[in-house]
């Protein structure tokens, strides 16, 4: 795919990028969305992921870009475009859509933030607004994730996860990683994390049929 393409395509679909402060207010209100007040980040939670020199905040933002988007004509390198132009197509309606309801307003659609440190990469948080799910921009958003450690030298990918969220273990399972650990009551009484690793990839130049990229082991 070439790199016209590759913008062609942005300015109809859903692009992943960099999160910026600016899109603060609007990851919280995905983050509130997505979870029981219990288990919700808090407003300097998220700051300090934005902030951190070793983070990588990316996000799913429905907006639609020309071919003369700044963000596209000041980029460096193709392989440093390739976490900042990732997309995920829009190839299925949202719930909202099949139900006739207004799908959501917001610009972000998901969120998720990693770490690496040395080689090694955590996958801190990944959420999406309920009536976005289903529609791959999880995975979108995790691939982009394992892109931008891979790209820096990582070598594997640690998370944490309910025991019991099956949803996000289908789709952890789906991108490679395996179980570790368990910890008992890490996010509660009777509420264990599964540990789960993968190698890290990076993501290559052929689409799949869901307009995510493959991805390609680095040796």
């Amino acid at each position: 795919m070439t790199e016209a393409a590759v913008i062609e395509r942005a300015a109809d679909e859903v692009l992943i990028r960099h999160a910026e402060l600016a899109d603060l207010d609007a990851i919280l209100t995905i983050e509130d969305s997505g979870f029981d007040i219990a288990s919700r980040w808090s407003a300097e939670s998220w700051t300090a992921e934005l902030t951190g020199a070793d983070r990588c905040v990316l996000v799913a933002d429905r907006r639609r870009l020309s071919l003369s988007d700044p963000d596209w004509s000041s980029r460096g390198s193709r392989q440093a475009r390739s976490t900042d132009a990732l997309v995920s197509r829009q190839a299925r309606p949202t719930a909202g859509a099949e139900s006739g309801s207004r799908p959501t307003e917001l610009g972000l659609l998901g969120v998720a933030t990693f770490q690496l440190v040395a080689d090694t990469a955590d996958l801190h948080r990944v959420v999406v607004a309920p009536d976005q799910r289903g529609r791959g921009i999880g995975r979108a958003l995790v691939e982009a994730g394992i892109t931008w450690a891979a790209e820096r030298h990582g070598q594997r990918m640690l998370l944490e996860v309910e025991h019991d969220n099956e949803a996000a273990l289908a789709l952890y399972r789906r991108l490679g990683f395996l179980e570790l650990a368990r910890r008992k009551d890490y996010y509660g009484a009777d509420r264990h994390a599964l540990v789960m690793q993968r190698e890290l990839v990076r993501i290559d130049e052929t689409a799949t049929n869901d307009g995510v990229r493959n991805g390609e082991l680095i040796r």
